[in-house]
């Protein structure tokens, strides 16, 4: 996403209380669309996959907001 759109996403966690902290930038450069990645590791060699962080993270916020 542009940069731009990170920060609107940032701001409105933050509107919302939520730490920001959790919230992880992973900028590739002149890399695809995020949903090209969506399958793949969120380093190399773990287990976990990119859509794991971003499922848990939604439950967190979205299903159990603070």
């Amino acid at each position: 996403m542009p940069p731009h759109q990170r920060d609107d996403i940032e701001c409105a966690l933050e509107n919302e209380l939520i730490n920001t902290a959790l919230y992880q930038v992973l900028t590739i450069p002149g890399g695809d669309h995020a949903f090209a990645m969506w399958l793949d590791p969120i380093a190399p060699g773990s287990a976990t996959k990119v859509r794991d962080q971003v499922v848990a993270f939604l439950d967190d916020h979205v299903k159990n907001p603070p």
